[in-house]
């Protein structure tokens, strides 16, 4: 072989050596462009656009990387600007961690990732409002009544309303160490009313309470009511005559109590009339006219007493009108 052949097939060989070199280095970049490139950020769980304060929301996303992802962090930046890092963990193929809510306003949520070589991705996964989170009112129309009597029942009306409109509400009478719920009624949007018929004596507590959705509660004590026995009224003496003489004029009264106070006092005389007392003196109720029975005979009478709650006692006597007057003496024979 001759120099000049010698020297040709050298100078390729030479090229195809730096050719080669070249391609080699080419892919060995562009392998490393590959390997070394940023975290990938996907498939981000969507941000709640709002929720109460003091409620959490979940982050997560999945992260790819050919190094391995080394780091990956929730930011939240609060409404009043300050910065929050919260650490993902890993879990079923995701990073994730939850977050509570403390501030009012806007929050921007984004995930970062970062993996062993330093390299960084940064993805926004949306915004969430906080507002605030009111407890339920419940509130209670007028006043109680101080006391009330075993067998009586009344009506509570009140309010209770939440901004979300679901309510459990309770109304509960509690005395001598005991609770009783009482019915609670819905009358209206907001308005309830419960009903009180207690069936022992002592002061009762009434409170009245409202749950919302979220188990926030409100809690209003309505009040105490007195609640008695209730007495009848009682005749302590009267005096209704047993013998009448015809035609001649009598008077009756009597004497009787009553803890809440006596409304009326009636002597109905059957076949002849009610006649009404006037109270002439504390307990003492008396006829205000003489009176006068015209026709003998017997006759059914009742003394009506009845007290302030409309609660009666009746005293039943029996009147006889002759022309003597039950033994032919005239007058009036009073038993």
């Amino acid at each position: 072989m001759n120099n000049s052949r010698r020297g040709f097939i050298k100078k390729r060989l030479v090229i195809g050596l730096g050719t080669a070199a070249l391609i080699a280095a080419a892919i060995g970049a562009y392998s490393a462009f590959f390997r070394n490139h940023a975290p990938v950020i996907t498939d981000l769980d969507p941000i709640p656009p709002e929720l109460y304060v003091g409620d959490a929301f979940n982050i997560a996303a999945k992260v790819t990387d050919d190094e391995g992802a080394k780091e990956v962090l929730g930011i939240i930046e609060e409404p009043d600007g300050t910065i929050r890092e919260i650490v993902m963990h890993r879990s079923d193929g995701s990073w994730e961690n939850t977050y509570e809510v403390e501030k009012e306003g806007p929050h921007e949520v984004s995930v970062k990732a970062e993996d062993i070589k330093g390299k960084e991705s940064t993805v926004y996964a949306g915004r969430v409002d906080g507002i605030p989170d009111t407890l339920p009112a419940i509130a209670h129309n007028g006043e109680l009544p101080e006391s009330m009597y075993i067998g009586d029942e009344i009506g509570i009306p009140f309010n209770a309303s939440d901004k979300e409109g679901e309510l459990e509400v309770t109304v509960t009478a509690e005395s001598q160490g005991k609770s009783m719920p009482i019915d609670a009624n819905k009358t209206g949007q907001d308005s309830y009313e419960a009903v009180l018929k207690p069936e022992e004596v002592g002061i009762y507590k009434l409170i009245g309470k409202a749950i919302d959705s979220r188990g926030q509660e409100a809690t209003k004590v309505f009040g105490e009511i007195n609640v008695k026995m209730d007495y009848f009224p009682e005749i302590l003496n009267s005096r209704i005559p047993k013998y009448v003489q015809l035609g001649h004029g009598f008077s009756s009264y009597a004497r009787v109590e009553d803890d809440m106070g006596i409304e009326s006092v009636i002597l109905e005389i059957e076949g002849v009339g009610k006649f009404v007392f006037e109270n002439t003196d504390h307990n003492f109720w008396e006829s205000p006219e003489k009176i006068i029975i015209n026709r003998s005979g017997e006759y059914k009478a009742e003394l009506i007493v009845t007290d302030s709650r409309g609660q009666e006692a009746i005293e039943e006597d029996t009147i006889t009108v002759d022309e003597f007057g039950g033994g032919g003496g005239g007058g009036c024979g009073c038993g």
